[in-house]
């Protein structure tokens, strides 16, 4: 018998100030919008959801940036901080993070860019995949387009 990918969204409402996680767990996880959680520069607005899912600090980090007012990302990745152990080395080529999923929204693309108004999903991890069905959606400002991962173009 066929197991349906779970259903996970995770919503950002920059107008209400709340991130809502629903799906994951068996009550929906808000959170309030704080400039903590926001990374602010000249070309770039950041913002991420930390979620817990172990006992050794491992972490599901979602996250939205957009650059330029132009191109927007939606990214899901999972954090592994090696162990606190002393009498364990950690490798030279260790990295605690792992991209899971991330899309991609370009509202107006440069030209020689071959994404056109378009959502295109560009990574999505095959156990992942299996498991989870991840739908990301963003409104309000600063965003210069609300949109959803629900209509996107897989290009991998």
């Amino acid at each position: 018998m066929y197991k349906m990918a779970k259903k996970i969204y995770m919503d950002i409402n920059f107008d209400t100030k709340k991130a809502t996680l629903t799906g994951l767990k068996e009550q929906p996880v808000i959170r309030t919008i704080t400039e903590s959680k926001i990374f602010k520069d000249r070309w770039k607005f950041c913002y991420y959801f930390d979620l817990p899912i172990g006992e050794n600090q491992e972490k599901w980090t979602f996250s939205w940036s957009q650059l330029v007012e132009k191109e927007q990302y939606f990214k899901l990745e999972q954090c592994i901080p090696f162990s606190k152990n002393p009498n364990l080395i950690e490798p030279q080529n260790y990295n605690p993070w792992t991209t899971l999923a991330s899309w991609c929204y370009i509202m107006h693309p440069c030209f020689g860019i071959k994404y056109t108004d378009t959502i295109y999903c560009n990574e999505y991890h095959p156990i992942l995949q299996k498991k989870y069905d991840i739908v990301f959606s963003v409104k309000g400002k600063p965003c210069i387009k609300e949109w959803s991962t629900e209509q996107i173009t897989n290009n991998f």
